[in-house]
């Protein structure tokens, strides 16, 4: 039976993700984990919950206090616990078996078990919810006709140009998933990926090791595990754009991409997704390509839908406790209580 027989999902948050798997936190634990890193799991061991968190220290009025953050950071799309287990989580036997007094999460779904087991526990006075991003999404069961027909104007028509103008040129679209493809090929895709402002800014993959470790282990173990879509954009011989994704369980999820600014005009890095986006309505087992966050305007042009991304925090009932409350419940309030206040007090 493939995806798109089982129960209708409304968007990449009701199905399982990838990004909560012990495969996914194993490659992210060894590039960024460092000591800090540990796995918090309830003393019944009938219950198949894991919690992958960091231990971090926080400065509130003078004070530095631990607190415990779900094990992400900018190179995880989205956050959950490990396991099947749907009962309720108590965040107060965690807070206190870790010695914390807040634990925070970032890049939470609402279909997420982390906010449902919360949620279920009942106490809604420990838990604050934020707005973290919201993330675009396609969906893929769509008839290819009608969405693309539904797109706005201005993108099909900037589609169109780009096709004139590749006219008579050689045009390739590569799809590799195996490793024996992909590996000869990932100096290309970083060198891609730097030879804009990424490269400019200091932040492309071969500008940090933790990170390039991190692309380089994913790749391998992901591919190996057949879960890796690398798509390519070749011009002419020359690869100039390419677009790494992930599959799972019916999402294909877009982790990074690239293109050389030396083709911008050609916008090659929205021509190739139009060709691999358009094959991906055809695949059984896609049912959506998530474009992960946060959201923008451009990703906006293809979305069908979007979807939003929470900060979960759960305090301890304390006094450090109401610290951190303090810290990021009422202070932030309270600063844009005072910054609306100095905005009324001006003069036209």
């Amino acid at each position: 039976m493939s995806n798109r027989d089982d129960a209708r999902a409304s968007s990449p948050g009701s199905l399982d993700t990838l990004f909560a798997t012990p495969e996914w936190f194993a490659i992210w634990s060894a590039a960024f984990g460092s000591k800090s890193y540990n796995v918090w799991r309830p003393t019944d061991p009938k219950r198949d919950l894991a919690i992958p968190y960091c231990r971090q220290l926080v400065r509130i009025g003078g004070l530095s206090l631990p607190i415990v953050r779900g094990a992400s950071n900018d190179y995880s799309p989205r956050y959950d616990v490990l396991g099947g287990d749907h009962s309720s989580i108590d965040p107060d036997e965690i807070l206190r078996e870790l010695e914390v007094s807040c634990m925070d999460f970032y890049g939470v779904s609402e279909q997420s078990r982390l906010l449902k087991g919360f949620e279920r526990y009942g106490d809604r006075e420990l838990i604050q919810r934020d707005l973290f991003e919201s993330t675009s999404f396609v969906d893929c069961t769509l008839d290819w006709d009608s969405y693309w027909a539904s797109r706005g104007k201005n993108l099909r028509s900037n589609l169109l140009s780009i096709e004139k103008k590749l006219h008579d040129s050689r045009v390739e679209i590569l799809r590799l998933s195996e490793w024996e493809d992909i590996d000869p090929l990932r100096d290309t895709i970083y060198e891609v990926e730097a030879s804009g402002w990424k490269g400019r800014g200091g932040t492309a993959i071969i500008q940090n090791e933790r990170v390039k470790a991190f692309y380089d282990e994913l790749l391998r173990d992901f591919s190996r595990r057949g879960l890796l879509r690398l798509f390519l954009l070749k011009i002419d011989g020359e690869f100039v754009a390419f677009e790494l994704n992930t599959l799972y369980r019916g999402t294909l999820s877009a982790l990074k991409g690239g293109f050389r600014e030396s083709h911008s005009r050609l916008s090659p890095g929205q021509y190739l997704r139009y060709r691999f986006l358009r094959g991906a309505f055809g695949e059984p087992q896609v049912m959506f390509y998530d474009m992960l966050g946060p959201a923008s305007e451009t990703k906006t042009r293809w979305a069908t839908g979007s979807e939003t991304l929470l900060t979960v925090r759960a305090f301890r009932r304390s006094l450090t406790g109401l610290l951190f409350r303090a810290r990021f419940v009422a202070g932030p309030r309270i600063k844009a209580y005072l910054g609306k206040a100095a905005a009324h007090s001006k003069p036209a």
